[in-house]
Order: C-alpha cells, then sequence, then structure tokens
C-alpha cells in the first residue's frame, strides 16, 4: 500500500514538472498546434525557408557575369551547399556568379556556420527584439550550451567572437591577395576567404581568377596562405562552446572535461594525420616542394579534410592510403556544435569509451576519473547509426539512378562528402541527373541538420512517469 501511494506520488510530480515546462515552451499561453511542434521543425524550417530565398537569388540574371538565368536545380543546390557549409559546386563560384551572386553564396555561408539560431538572435539583438524564453531554449540547444540563464551573453559573445576572427583573418589573407589581385579585390578576396574558412565552407574565389588551377592550388607552395587558413578552419571547427571556455565567456576558472576532450583529440588527430600524410606524399603529391612546404601541406590537407573541403594539391595525385585517410579524417569531422560537419570527434570518443568499458566488463562507461552519461552514449551510438545509414541509403539511390554511369567508388566518395559537409572539389556533382542532384542536396541537408534534429528527439522525447523495468534478456551478438 506505502509504495503504492509512493508511485502515486512521483507520478503527480513528474505530471506536474512536464506541465510546468509546457507553459514555459509556450510562454504562459495555452498551447496550439506550433507549441506542439518539435522544436527541431523550427530549425528545418529556418535552414529550408533561407535556402529557397538564396536559390531565388542565385538563379537571377544579375548574380552571374553572363545575364542569364541559372537553371534552377543548380542555383538550389548551390543554395543548399552554402547554408549546408559543404562547398560542393556545379558552376564555378569565381568564374561563373559575379560579386553579387558570390555575396549571396557569403551570406548563407555565415548563417549556416554561426546556426540559423545563433543568426537570427543576432538579428533580434540589432532590431531590438525581446528573444522569448521559447526562443531561449532553442538557443541553448543549437549551440549545447549547458544552462539557461545568461544565453543571451553567450551568443553575444559567440557573435563578437566570430566577425573579430573573421576580420582579423581578413587583414592576414590581405597581405598575400592585395599584391596578387590589387587593392579592391584582393581586399575582397580576403573578407570572402576568412568567412569561408571560419565556417569551413570550401568555397573560394580563387580558381576562377587564376586559370589553370582548382582551389588554393596556386597558393601550394605558399606557407603564410596556407597557415593562416588552417588556423582559421581549427578555430571554427572547434565549436562555440570550448571557444566560450578558452575565452572566458563562461567564467570558469578551468576548462570543462568537453572543452578538453576537444582540444586534446584535436591536437593528436592533426600531429599524428599530418605525419601520415608527409611519410606517404613525400616523394609522391609533395615532390618538389621544400620540406617545410611539405609540412605545411601534410597539415593544411589533414585540417581540411576535417569538413572544410579546400584543397592545395589535387587530391586524384594522393596515394590510396592517404585517400582512405582523408575519408576517415571526414566521417569524424571535428567538434559539436561547430561550423564543422561529419559525425564529431566527441562521438568518436564516447565510442571509443562504451568498447573499452565492455572490454573491461565495467557498468559504468567512463573517461577519465568522469562517468559518461547514458544521454552522451545513447546519442554518439544513434549518431553512427544514422550516418552510416543516411550513407548507404544515398548512394544506393544513386547508384540505382546513374545506372553505371559513374563507379561505386565515385558515388560513395560525393556521399560522404555531402554529409560530412566537406565538399572536395573535383567530385561528380556537376555530372549528374537532376534526380541525383536533389539526393546529393538532401545528403548535405542531412549532414548538417540531422544530428540538430537527433540531439532534440533524444532530449526532448517524452519519459514514462513510473519507473518500470522490464525483464532482461540476452540477445547473442
Amino acid at each position: 500500500m506505502e509504495q503504492k501511494n509512493k508511485l502515486k506520488i512521483n507520478s503527480r510530480l513528474s505530471n506536474s514538472f512536464n506541465r510546468r515546462r509546457q507553459f514555459l515552451l509556450s510562454d504562459g499561453k495555452k498551447r496550439g498546434f506550433k507549441d506542439k511542434l518539435n522544436p527541431s521543425v523550427y530549425i528545418v524550417a529556418g535552414f529550408l525557408i533561407i535556402m529557397l530565398i538564396g536559390s531565388f537569388l542565385l538563379s537571377l540574371p544579375v548574380a552571374n557575369y553572363f545575364g542569364v538565368w541559372t537553371p534552377y536545380q543548380d542555383a538550389f543546390f548551390t543554395s543548399a551547399s552554402s547554408i549546408c557549409v559543404t562547398g560542393f559546386t556545379v558552376l564555378d563560384t569565381g568564374a561563373y556568379y559575379n560579386h553579387f551572386g558570390q555575396i549571396v553564396i557569403l551570406a548563407l555561408v555565415q548563417i549556416g556556420g554561426l546556426g540559423f539560431m545563433t543568426a537570427a538572435s543576432m538579428i533580434f539583438l540589432l532590431i531590438g527584439k525581446r528573444i522569448s524564453l521559447k526562443e531561449r531554449l532553442l538557443i541553448q540547444e543549437s549551440v549545447s550550451y549547458d544552462k539557461l540563464s545568461g544565453i543571451i551573453k553567450v551568443i553575444k559573445n559567440i557573435i563578437i567572437f566570430t566577425f573579430v576572427t573573421e576580420a582579423a583573418g581578413a587583414v592576414l589573407f590581405s597581405f598575400a591577395f592585395i599584391p596578387q589581385f590589387g587593392v579592391g579585390e584582393g581586399i575582397y578576396k580576403s573578407v570572402f576567404q576568412s568567412i569561408s574558412a571560419f565556417c569551413n565552407s570550401g568555397f573560394d574565389v580563387l580558381s576562377g581568377s587564376l586559370t589553370g588551377y582548382t582551389s588554393f592550388g596556386y597558393f601550394a607552395e605558399n606557407s603564410y596562405v596556407l597557415l593562416v587558413n588552417t588556423a582559421l578552419i581549427v578555430l571554427g571547427g572547434l565549436g562555440f562552446a570550448v571557444i566560450g571556455d578558452i575565452t572566458g565567456f563562461k567564467k570558469t576558472k578551468r576548462l570543462s572535461v568537453n572543452s578538453k576532450i576537444i582540444l586534446i583529440s584535436t591536437a593528436a588527430i592533426t600531429f599524428l594525420a599530418s605525419l601520415v600524410f608527409f611519410a606517404l606524399e613525400y616523394n609522391n603529391a609533395y615532390s618538389g616542394m621544400n620540406v617545410f612546404d611539405k609540412m605545411v601541406n601534410s597539415v593544411f590537407h589533414t585540417v581540411s579534410s576535417r569538413t572544410a573541403g579546400f584543397a592545395a594539391v589535387d587530391s586524384s595525385s594522393y596515394t590510396q592510403g592517404s585517400g582512405f585517410l582523408t575519408y576517415v579524417l571526414m566521417f569524424v569531422g571535428a567538434g559539436p556544435a561547430s561550423c564543422a560537419g561529419g559525425i564529431k570527434i566527441t562521438t568518436i570518443v564516447v565510442l571509443f569509451c562504451v568498447v573499452r568499458a565492455n572490454i573491461k566488463n565495467r557498468e559504468e562507461v567512463t573517461f577519465g576519473k568522469n562517468t559518461v552519461s547514458d544521454y552522451s552514449v545513447k546519442k554518439a551510438v544513434m549518431m553512427l547509426i544514422f550516418a552510416l545509414t543516411s550513407i548507404i541509403v544515398f548512394t544506393m539511390l544513386i547508384t540505382v539512378i546513374e545506372n553505371e554511369a559513374f563507379s561505386l567508388g565515385e558515388i560513395l566518395s560525393e556521399v560522404l562528402n555531402g554529409f560530412t559537409t566537406t565538399g572536395y572539389p573535383g567530385g561528380i556533382s556537376s555530372k549528374l541527373t537532376v534526380l541525383s542532384k536533389l539526393i546529393i542536396t538532401l545528403t548535405m541537408f542531412a549532414g548538417r541538420t540531422g544530428p540538430l534534429i537527433l540531439s532534440f528527439a533524444l532530449s526532448k522525447g517524452k519519459k514514462t512517469a513510473l519507473n518500470i523495468k522490464y525483464s532482461e534478456v540476452n540477445i547473442i551478438v
């Protein structure tokens, strides 16, 4: 009898908590259809609306050098690639689109890099609009911040850090680009490249200006330009929560466990992968360069492979070992809540901890002296399954549609580039049929918004009011 009463009390408390949360999410008003929508719907809808606006602008004759209407499927593909910070192009950004078209692409890249909710918050702050509690909750989830209090200040600091970093990058680029392109064009290209690099987008306006070169091919032996670009990619790929820790935005006396994982893993992967590229390509793709340039190109390719997609050396000239390692880096990606894609470096760390716990026959999954939460474990497993399933399904669909027009390796590479939002140049996107381009577009969209949707699905899912435990069963695996 006493046990039943306790269960009733727990049930009432749980229901009371859920009603209070619903009340807060609806800002105290009666909940209607919009209030019942999963918060991820707002994020996805925001991306789609901006994508459609961008595709319309890019299709206009005023957006290209030739003054013609761009086929809408190509404009839509470019817009999706921009907002998803992928860098895939079916039309050369520098040679086809004029300054108006390039600025539209750059604006989409900036919104995609910051994230829809952060960009929307910036607009709200500029026009003086009050940010509601529901919007604050959305912002909190989108930037992976651990507290709701002070979230607006965090957003302000994120925006300030982003623009200050991009401005500094533009100044550094200008020392190399102004002598090459002149004052006006040099400053323009410096700003474009700085924003594109920080947002890990892979778009550049260099190939159209330097005939015969792709992406950073002209600067393959210009270590200064490559190192500036590398630094911007790394800063954009760490994640805003980590940047907040480093710069003291969160006013903590020490780095969080999450920040330590990302910083240590980023340094370790960059160092080890760079050594492998240096060894494999020393007398191959990097032959003819001096030792320092070979080292810089190794680091640049390692960092760029983790979803930026800039290329200083033609990827087709790399050995098979380097090519495979490039795909691994693309799949892993960088930090969560960052401008980068992939399944995120923290996902790999959590999965590694799960494997280690099972090998040691431990019930708890640990990292150092910390226990990894069940939520983190579930999210990591979901992210891995979601990524593998998406890549397999999208590859299968395009393989069937193209009917052996391309090899399985080419199609798999294109899908992997799209899902991880890497977008290395020289792919087959421009040669695909309209339907296959739409699938690649969906691949990019899934890679950019999918992890966020999974986070919402896991954190907002309904829990049973009673603590019911089912009988345990051992499944043979």
